[in-house]
């Protein structure tokens, strides 16, 4: 897996100029061709994805605010046009503000990561969204609050995710079921916070056992995603087991996941230095 990424990783550095440069010439050759225009948005809304989950946050921020910009005009003339599907462009502007969102997060600019989550939701209810997408940015902006000390808040947010996501599971309209098992780890995450450790280590316990099914039907999942879990089940047992700061038992996740477990101690690392509640 590791070298595959590696492969598509340096593809991507190859290729990606070429599309940034095609959707610069665009932009030159038809800047009053509106329709147009929509094909350069969507080509930024994918290249900022690609970039962020590459970790170039800089320019996965750059090209997602080229394309809210874009967006934001092309909404504003689509009063004025008929033939524009202004709730089509809205759509992708819901998507363009929650892209921007989790980048700031990973930024750590949490409160400008509220602004743009604020957004995406407002958009997402307005257009009456029902998928796991507006579930999601819940999710994002729980992190936020999380991030920002504000539990209460953080709360609801986890509260909603859940809920939404365990509908549509239910329903069977769960398109990606990863979401099921990280909307778990996200409010055990923020139970942990709290000193709520039975409750979070339930919650590990849940996206652990939805992530194991999943990989015991050959279905896709993100193994660095399940070794946190397991790692930060651990915490909890510990917490719960002696209320201090214990050594927590790393062996579980190590053993069934050791080439993905360095990544997650230091995600562990970074929350306790920077979200607080866990190293004292």
């Amino acid at each position: 897996m590791e070298q595959k990424y590696k492969r598509i990783r340096k593809f991507f550095e190859q290729e990606v100029s070429h599309v940034i440069t095609v959707a610069k010439k665009y932009i030159e050759i038809f800047t009053d061709d509106d329709r147009e225009n929509q094909k350069i948005m969507f080509m930024y809304t994918k290249v900022s994805d690609i970039y962020f989950h590459l970790s170039y946050i800089d320019l996965a921020e750059f090209y997602i605010n080229e394309c809210i910009a874009l967006i934001e005009r092309l909404l504003g003339k689509a009063k004025t046009l008929p033939a524009f599907d202004s709730s089509h462009l809205a759509s992708l502007l819901f998507e363009a503000y929650a892209n921007k969102g989790a980048v700031c997060n990973s930024k750590a600019e949490y409160s400008i990561a509220i602004k743009n989550l604020d957004e995406s939701i407002s958009i997402g209810e307005q257009l009456l969204i029902d998928d796991e997408n507006l579930a999601v940015v819940h999710m994002s902006r729980s992190i936020s609050y999380h991030a920002l000390k504000d539990y209460a808040t953080a709360t609801i947010d986890a509260e909603i995710s859940v809920r939404m996501i365990d509908q549509l599971h239910y329903e069977g309209n769960l398109r990606d079921k990863n979401w099921l098992a990280m909307i778990y780890t996200n409010r055990a995450d923020l139970y942990v916070s709290m000193m709520r450790y039975n409750e979070a280590l339930a919650d590990y316990n849940k996206s652990i056992e939805f992530w194991e099914k999943m990989r015991k039907e050959g279905e896709v999942i993100n193994k660095n995603h399940l070794a946190r879990a397991y790692i930060y089940k651990d915490v909890a047992i510990s917490k719960v087991m002696f209320k201090k700061n214990e050594k927590p038992l790393y062996e579980e996740g190590q053993k069934k996941y050791r080439r993905n477990t360095a990544k997650a101690l230091l995600d562990l690392n970074f929350r306790k230095k920077n979200l607080g509640g866990e190293s004292k």
